[in-house]
């Protein structure tokens, strides 16, 4: 299995370094989170399927499927032999509104 990274999620980790480098002064934090999350991404190599299947979760079919880390989820998909990190977003946010948009707009 390969990883690779969506321009989204590789944004996501752009801006999470870039907030925590600057709201908190602290550079050397924004490094480590952001290294501890593309560890956490490359176990994915090895065990594929650790993460839960977002469908569990929520009324949406969808091949997603995401990891916690820390503060984070790491929502991905399975290709074939190809793992592909498609964002990586604080478990905080509306993630759900971030990937699928209003899910109640046809109602």
């Amino acid at each position: 299995m390969r990883i690779s990274y969506a321009p989204e999620a590789r944004e996501d980790l752009r801006e999470l370094k870039e907030f925590i480098a600057m709201e908190y002064q602290n550079p050397k934090s924004a490094t480590e989170i952001t290294q501890k999350i593309m560890r956490t991404c490359s176990n994915l190599k090895r065990f594929p399927r650790m993460g839960m299947r977002l469908s569990e979760k929520i009324p949406v079919e969808t091949p997603l499927r995401f990891l916690i880390c820390g503060k984070h989820f790491v929502f991905y998909r399975i290709d074939g032999t190809t793992i592909r990190i498609t964002r990586i977003l604080d478990g905080r946010s509306d993630y759900i509104r971030i990937l699928f948009g209003d899910l109640n707009e046809t109602e």
